[in-house]
């Protein structure tokens, strides 16, 4: 026995039409938008990502680069870091040569470069150099004298004076080979010019310069370097040094 199919109500009829126009509403709107017919107002908020701009867009929507702006205020200072690691310990420094305790010398110097044919001591055309120290009770004084002499077939010769007399207790063995010859505390021959420095024992050529000790009377004197030569021709002498110190 067949059942008989049951006609639709026209409840259901309406419902089927509106439903038809409804989609087909959203067809055509989403195929057939006008020009310029979506706006800002047609857009849901962050429905336009940067994949969906073209990139010369993107370019012509970034502006100049604006000013500096001024510098920030500096930050708080931070914490101070933990000590490094100690370095190595150095080697032991060569220990220096031992000083004069007490010593105060007082140094003179004359650097022009001047001479003499005498064979008696005289000043040169600079006089000196000279030095005014006070001598203690001992009547003790070291003296240390340097000179640059030059000679050809002379030996130049220099002579240390106090308060205008040759000091008594000088080398007269300066000029060995000449008898008479004026004492002095340095003498030097040097064809092209040499450096010579008192030695103890005086006017020897070898050695380590050193101090010559005299004996005089306590009280405050005038020394001062007189030059001579052996007559054998003029002598010359430059950067002369007359350094004196009151011993002990």
């Amino acid at each position: 026995m067949k059942r008989r199919l049951r006609a639709p109500g026209p409840a259901m009829v309406i419902s089927l039409l509106a439903l038809l126009v409804a989609l087909g509403g959203t067809t055509y709107a989403a195929t057939s938008l006008p020009r310029n017919s979506v706006g800002t107002a047609q857009l849901k908020n962050g429905a336009v990502t940067k994949t969906k701009i073209s990139k010369k867009t993107i370019a012509a929507l970034k502006g100049n680069r604006g000013p500096q702006g001024p510098q920030g205020v500096p930050g708080p200072k931070g914490d101070t870091g933990s000590q490094g690691v100690p370095g190595p310990k150095g080697d032991t420094g060569s220990q220096g040569v031992p000083g004069l305790p007490g010593i105060a010398f007082v140094t003179s110097e004359v650097t022009a470069m001047e001479g003499t044919t005498s064979t008696t001591p005289v000043d040169l055309a600079t006089p000196g150099p000279s030095v005014t120290v006070t001598v203690p009770s001992s009547g003790l004084i070291e003296v240390y004298a340097q000179a640059i002499i030059f000679g050809s077939a002379s030996r130049g010769i220099v002579t240390l004076e106090e308060d205008g007399t040759v000091l008594p207790g000088q080398s007269t063995d300066c000029i060995a080979s000449s008898p008479g010859q004026p004492s002095g505390i340095l003498s030097g021959l040097a064809l092209g010019g040499g450096l010579f420095a008192t030695v103890p024992g005086q006017c020897k050529t070898t050695g380590p310069p050193g101090l010559l000790i005299f004996h005089t009377t306590p009280g405050t004197h005038t020394y001062k370097l007189v030059y001579s030569s052996d007559g054998g021709g003029g002598s010359f002498f430059q950067n002369r040094v007359l350094s004196v110190a009151p011993g002990t």
